[in-house]
């Protein structure tokens, strides 16, 4: 079943925000990689790939798909079929950037972030097995403006299942590859930061509180919430929400 494997942070500094996640989340170290206009680093959880990126050029076309400035670019997901999922895209109407042909296959979601279909093996699970607890990612949210038509076609294109939470607002959709719950929540009208972009991710972890004490540490800016549910912007840019283990979606509806 196709599932999340991989997800992209466009960052101001790669060593910086990849020893964050490391240190604080206890992710592990895959590997350092450069192509022809940007560089990377990459961490795992053990099953997801996380990977900063840092382009030479950031007015350059792929540096500016997802959003100016520091932002989740994309997020993958992996098939074990990639013909058949690029021609499911098409058919959506979802607009294709670059050569359908050779993976990755970066597309729009219906709502506007940017995603991209890989073949099954693309990114390898690694986790470190001396740290005794490490950082597992659990969840993905994005603002669209249509949250019926992109929980439709993650649904109806990729097989994501919806969640069913009690008493969750009309502008909120929960769905799930069976590991990852992705949020799609509506978009306020006129915050151009917000619109057709994934905003946030969150990271399952042992003690929220104290996973704050080391964001403290770190400078981090508390975006909103406090104690045992909060965000926080980690270095590089990104907002992050450490989760507390067993926690359930729709608890905390300000995805």
């Amino acid at each position: 079943m196709p599932r999340i494997a991989h997800i992209a942070l466009k960052v101001e500094d790669l060593d910086k925000a990849a020893e964050f996640y490391e240190k604080v989340f206890s992710l592990s170290p895959v590997g350092k990689s450069r192509s022809e206009d940007r560089s990377r680093n990459r961490l795992s959880d053990g099953e997801i790939d996380l990977t900063f990126l840092k382009y030479d050029d950031d007015k350059s076309a792929m540096a500016r798909a997802a959003g100016d400035g520091p932002c989740i670019h994309h997020f993958a997901i992996e098939v074990d079929d990639l013909d058949k999922y690029v021609a499911a895209v098409r058919k959506f109407g979802c607009e294709i950037l670059g050569d359908p042909t050779i993976p990755p296959v970066k597309f729009r979601v219906p709502g506007g972030p940017l995603a991209e279909i890989v073949p099954t093996g693309r990114y390898q699970k690694k986790r470190d097995q001396e740290k005794s607890t490490t950082g597992r990612i659990v969840h993905l949210a994005m603002r669209v403006d249509g949250i019926d038509k992109t929980s439709d076609f993650l649904n109806q294109v990729f097989g994501f299942t919806q969640v069913k939470v009690p008493g969750l607002r009309e502008t909120v959709r929960y769905l799930t590859d069976g590991t990852v719950h992705i949020a799609i929540n509506r978009a306020d009208v006129g915050t151009k930061e917000y619109n057709g972009k994934c905003d946030h991710f969150g990271i399952e972890v042992d003690d929220v509180a104290k996973c704050g004490t080391e964001a403290d540490k770190y400078g981090c800016e508390v975006i909103t919430g406090n104690g045992r549910l909060f965000k926080f912007r980690a270095p590089g840019g990104i907002i992050v929400e450490p989760v507390a283990k067993g926690t359930k979606p729709g608890i905390d509806e300000r995805v």
